[in-house]
């Protein structure tokens, strides 16, 4: 800058400048939350039948962004007419410049890939946001008779009451992946005890629960005492 335009400027100055130019050339945070309601609006033109929910809270006299909810119609014919009741929850941090937190709703389709059924993005990652995701969900695939339908959660304590508050006559079972985090960190690393591990998951009986505890157990009566704290409905995502 000082050679080309013979002007000094501070590191400030120029990370100033430069913070300017971008908002002027791909608009500010600010402006792009404005656009919330137009992006809504075009959801629904496009795809009719989706759901695209807005909530907001009041700063003074205007309204601030806090949430949004989105289930496309296609994506959730599909869902119903040709997936397995299935669905599995989790959630992400988003860091950017306003973190929030990403929520999500994944069922398993006929392939058994993973098959993106609702999102929504929230202030924060507790029972209130989740209670209000889940109740949304609810209305959108029409689940009133829910004891057909398994849920698969994290060991996420707040979701685990949302979802056993709304979805009361489900099956509720534990993310296998997120267990196996948890097995390692509490010191019980290695091959042989993680194939372990998914065995007693896809254990589907009571007494092929119990073969592979004990198998477990000769292993390291450690790694048996963290499995046996468990619930029973240990299992693995489709």
């Amino acid at each position: 800058v000082q050679e080309d335009l013979s002007v000094i400027a501070s590191k400030s100055q120029i990370y100033r400048a430069r913070q300017k130019a971008i908002s002027i050339t791909e608009g500010t945070y600010e402006k792009q939350y404005e656009l919330f309601w137009v992006y809504a609006v075009e959801f629904r033109r496009t795809n009719v039948g989706s759901t695209v929910i807005i909530k907001c809270e009041l700063k003074g006299e205007r309204p601030r962004f806090q949430r949004i909810y989105i289930c496309l119609a296609a994506v959730k014919q599909g869902f119903l007419q040709g997936c397995r009741p299935v669905i599995g929850f989790d959630a992400c941090h988003i860091k950017c410049h306003h973190p929030r937190q990403l929520l999500s709703v994944i069922g398993v389709d006929p392939n058994n890939g993973m098959y993106p059924i609702v999102y929504a993005v929230a202030e924060v990652e507790n029972y209130e946001t989740w209670s209000w995701f889940c109740q949304l969900l609810a209305e959108d695939l029409r689940i009133e008779n829910n004891t057909r339908y398994v849920f698969i959660t994290d060991k996420q304590k707040e979701l685990i009451d949302a979802v056993h508050d709304h979805f009361p006559n489900a099956e509720h079972i534990h993310c296998l992946k997120h267990l196996e985090a948890n097995f390692s960190l509490a010191g019980h690393r290695g091959l042989v005890l993680k194939l372990q591990m998914k065995k007693i998951a896809r254990g589907t009986t009571i007494p092929w629960w119990d073969t592979e505890m004990k198998n477990i157990r000769q292993l390291s009566q450690v790694a048996f005492d963290c499995v046996a704290a468990l619930e029973l409905t240990l299992k693995l995502i489709p």
